[in-house]
């Protein structure tokens, strides 16, 4: 609309001259008492459309749109120490008395008069940016309704207003005689404001001390804030302008009720606060080892790396990394942190001991939450008697061979969680890959050093995809993966932290070869790790591009696509980030279609745009339905003329054969492609996931 076009300077000016024409109006009011309904509205109108002017001057303002909620929260606090400032300075200035006998209460003298215009200006100039900045705060991460809600408390809020102005009764929830229709209207405008207030979804990515020091800052904004509408706005506001002063009151409320919903939320949150900020450097440490181990041969500082980040994010009281000498065919502590000089000595010298030789034997981690209970485990508390618990995770190779065992040890017994071990075996994997490429780039030439790499590298990709299959309420789930080269950047995963849905994950890293795959690896840490405690796919995918933005690539990205798969009832929801669509074949209809929601890819954007572009989408399925998830190696596949495969072919191959079992219907794709090549290679890597319901 034209009006939004006004330049910042014309705003301005309208909101002088109008400040200047209704205080005048106020003095000429004052003076000879004037008493003409039709300038009193106008007089109120000016005042609104004051209000308006300077909500659209604070739209061409960075502050209108800041999305950075420390920046926000600082804004607010400013604003409102100024508002107090600015009031208390007016109040000692002028000494203001107003008559009580009246609604609205009238100033006693000219200085009077002008502070309650003083307090109006106060009114506009501070709590109309504290309200931006509270949206800003309620848009981050907003729900569908937020925008309706807003909408509707708008909407009432202005209704009371006017009818403040028509029928000049304060907004103080009476229900007698004409204050009915104002207060009802108020009341309404309450209900939608105090849902707005409990959207405050911003608290729970703040760090926990954060969350500790805005808890403490929150406690005295209540107050603060709680105290505002007496100390400036309650008198002499209305007497300057029944709207003003209705909106002022409208306003305060609304701040009331989000400072003490928002003191609440942290306050509830400081238990796991704890929790959530371990989570996070899990994953932060675990793509920094990714990424550091990736680019490192050096022996020594690889162990050494591995020792530090494991053993300060499982904060364990020591930690050692044993080594399997193929040469002398034993054990020795290539790294640890807090063991002395002797009590490596001592390792040392048993070779494979007997816990060592149980983790080699059986290839699983060990893990001993009360050494005292276990009599087998003795020598351990003879080696060191202030260890309680220990768990110790196999360095597994591609071959099956065990390179080593990581040894994380605490002094207090059932020290080692389910999410510790997870993390110790991650840290082991790592470590087993960057080991291996080691040990490559140690005993070869340069050119059979990067073939071997290349090699090993593909089996470990091969590795981190799933080796089963999961079964999951009869449906039939087939697989299939082609690497282009060597080493591709295709990955896909499956998981679930609830009986009730069958999570997915596919996605395919830009680029090929061992970039592709390292960043697919670590992709799988990151996915794995906020997989149990994202809700949906779309949060999946927002955190993992907020965790990766930071460090990966500018040229590269990942395209992502997380699933969600119900049976009861038979639904699937989902989210794409930049990556290929999904088909769907309906057998009661009878036909196939191409489900493409709007999402960009991972590692384009830091998460502004990412996450308002990206959809969460669902569908119904039923039975003999069919889905397919794939990765554009298919459908970009091309034949010597330079065709491509396509979607709508794999559409027709699903369709004209439904009537096979998702099995089956995986060789008929097989072929399909195979014959389509003719002969071609592949120029990218190939997935695809089958459904069948």
């Amino acid at each position: 609309m034209k009006w939004f076009r006004i330049s910042p300077k014309i705003l301005i000016a309208i909101i002088v001259l109008l400040s200047v024409v209704t205080f005048l109006y106020d003095v000429l009011v004052y003076e000879s008492s004037l008493n003409i309904k039709s300038w009193d509205y106008i007089s109120e109108l000016f005042s609104l459309i004051i209000i308006f002017c300077y909500y659209l001057y604070l739209k061409t303002k960075h502050i209108f749109s800041e999305t950075d909620v420390q920046k926000n929260l600082k804004n607010f606090i400013k604003l409102l120490i100024f508002l107090y400032l600015f009031v208390f300075i007016s109040k000692q200035l002028l000494s203001p008395e107003f008559s009580s006998a009246t609604f609205p209460q009238k100033p006693q003298t000219m200085l009077s008069l002008l502070y309650a215009n003083f307090a109006s200006l106060a009114a506009v100039l501070f709590l109309i940016p504290m309200l931006i900045i509270i949206k800003n705060l309620i848009y981050y991460k907003h729900k569908k309704r937020t925008n309706l809600y807003i909408i509707c408390a708008i909407i009432s809020a202005l209704t009371s207003v006017i009818l403040t102005v028509i029928f000049e009764t304060p907004l103080d929830l009476t229900f007698t005689g004409s204050s009915i229709y104002s207060n009802a209207a108020f009341l309404i405008s309450l209900l939608f404001l105090f849902i707005l207030a409990s959207r405050n979804s911003w608290i729970t990515y703040l760090s926990r001390k954060e969350k500790y020091y805005y808890f403490l800052i929150s406690a005295v904004l209540v107050w603060v804030i709680s105290y505002l509408y007496d100390f400036a706005f309650e008198i002499a506001v209305p007497y300057h302008s029944l709207a003003l002063g209705s909106s002022s009151n409208i306003c305060w409320f609304f701040l009331v009720f989000y400072s003490v919903l928002s003191c609440l939320n942290l306050m509830i949150q400081l238990p796991t606060a704890r929790v959530f900020d371990r989570k996070m450097k899990e994953v932060s440490s675990l793509h920094n080892l990714s990424r550091a181990t990736s680019g490192e041969f050096n022996f020594e500082k690889l162990v050494r790396m591995v020792i530090e980040m494991s053993s300060e994010v499982i904060e364990s009281s020591f930690t050692w990394l044993e080594i399997n000498d193929e040469n002398n065919d034993k054990l020795y502590v290539a790294a640890s942190k807090n063991l002395t000089d002797k009590e490596i000595s001592v390792l040392n010298k048993k070779y494979k001991h007997g816990i060592s030789n149980q983790i080699i034997t059986s290839k699983q981690t060990l893990v001993v939450n009360d050494i005292s209970k276990h009599n087998e485990y003795k020598s351990i508390r003879d080696w060191k008697s202030s260890i309680g618990s220990f768990a110790g995770i196999p360095l597994m190779a591609v071959n099956g061979q065990v390179l080593g065992i990581l040894f994380a040890a605490k002094t207090e017994s059932f020290g080692f969680d389910h999410d510790d071990v997870n993390m110790l075996e991650a840290y082991a994997n790592q470590a087993a890959i960057a080991l291996e490429n080691a040990n490559l780039l140690k005993d070869s030439f340069e050119r059979e050093r990067m073939e071997k790499e290349l090699q090993i590298a593909r089996e470990v990709q091969l590795r981190l995809l799933p080796q089963e299959t999961p079964l999951f309420k009869n449906i039939q789930i087939e697989t299939l993966t082609i690497t282009a080269y060597e080493v591709g950047g295709d990955y896909y995963d499956f998981y679930s932290n609830s009986d009730s849905y069958l999570g997915l994950i596919i996605g395919d890293v830009s680029g090929k070869g061992t970039s592709a795959a390292f960043y697919m690896a670590e992709t799988k840490g990151i996915i794995q790790s906020l997989a149990g405690s994202s809700s949906s796919p779309k949060d999946i995918l927002i955190n993992t591009n907020k965790i990766l933005y930071k460090s990966m690539e500018k040229k590269s990205f990942i395209s992502l696509l997380a699933a969600q798969i119900y049976t009861n009832p038979g639904m699937i929801k989902f989210a794409r980030a930049g990556h290929c669509p999904v088909i769907h074949y309906n057998a009661k209809k009878k036909s196939a279609s191409i489900l493409q929601p709007e999402g960009m890819a991972v590692g384009l954007d830091e998460g502004a745009v990412f996450n308002k572009l990206l959809e969460e989408s669902k569908f119904t399925v039923s039975k003999n339905d069919i889905i397919a998830f794939y990765t554009d190696g298919l459908s970009e596949a091309r034949n010597k003329d330079n065709e491509e495969f396509g979607e709508e072919r794999l559409c027709e191959i699903i369709k004209s054969n439904s009537h096979l079992s998702a099995a089956q219907l995986k060789k008929v794709v097989i072929d399909e492609i195979l014959s389509f090549l003719d002969g071609q290679n592949l120029h990218d890597d190939l997935t695809l996931i089958l459904i069948k319901i």
